[in-house]
């Protein structure tokens, strides 16, 4: 494996690869690890049967995307946690600019349906998107305005309602993206997603990572173990009380 590439650990770690992994980080820990890079066949499934089920990816498809290496790290902490986790490229789900008229003439798009039946097979979402211009970012705001269309028998934002989310960002600014998370919590929310509380933004994101990929901070490590650890309780508890 390079240097930019995950450790993989592979009893514990699933991952089917169709086409020439591009990118990678590495994580080297006893922590179960995974491949992370544009063109994973199939989401990367890991955890406990049983546990919460959390769907994870990044409002961004760059290489080298800070919010990529992010949700990947949050990802496998989360399984130590003990959440069963998906983590998904959206590189992987190609969909064109939503456009109600081609709603209309070719419905939704079979990628689309694909992430919609992603959110409804999981019990959460954790998302890790980049500010853009003080905002969210085109590539989740499309995937947002696809996957919440009604169709095929299932209701407009059903892949969101009762939903439990965190949030979390990063960028090399000081401010680490929060901006941008305050749109993405106001349109989950309205949606009828339940946002934690205690976003992530990590800022100084170009220096935040060791060539390895982990979080070199023990204070940023620290906050995201506890949004991870709130998602999780959360999740669990609101899944037991409909139950």
């Amino acid at each position: 494996m390079t240097e930019q590439g995950w450790t993989l650990n592979r009893e514990t770690c699933r991952v089917s690869n169709l086409r020439a992994l591009e990118s990678f980080v590495n994580i080297n820990s006893d922590a179960p690890t995974l491949e992370l890079g544009r063109g994973l066949q199939q989401p990367t499934t890991y955890g406990v049967d049983g546990m919460p089920r959390i769907m994870a990816f990044a409002g961004s498809a760059r290489r080298e995307s800070f919010n990529r290496k992010l949700v990947a790290t949050a990802a496998i902490k989360a399984r130590t946690l003990g959440a069963d986790v998906t983590l998904v490229e959206l590189a992987d789900y190609p969909i064109p600019l939503f456009d109600g008229d081609l709603e209309a003439v070719e419905g939704i798009h079979d990628n689309a349906t694909k992430l919609r039946q992603l959110m409804l097979d999981h019990d959460a979402l954790l998302i890790a998107c980049p500010e853009y211009n003080g905002s969210i970012t085109p590539l989740l705001k499309n995937v947002i305005d696809w996957t919440s269309r009604p169709a095929d028998g299932v209701a407009m934002s059903a892949a969101y309602r009762g939903k439990v989310a965190g949030l979390l960002s990063a960028s090399p600014g000081s401010l680490g993206g929060m901006r941008g998370l305050v749109h993405v919590r106001a349109i989950l929310s309205g949606m009828g997603v339940l946002v934690v509380p205690g976003d992530m933004s990590l800022g100084g994101a170009h220096s935040a990572f060791s060539d390895n990929g982990a979080l070199i901070d023990d204070k940023s490590n620290a906050r995201l173990e506890r949004i991870l650890s709130t998602l999780i309780s959360t999740t669990a508890a609101l899944s037991s009380a409909t139950s």
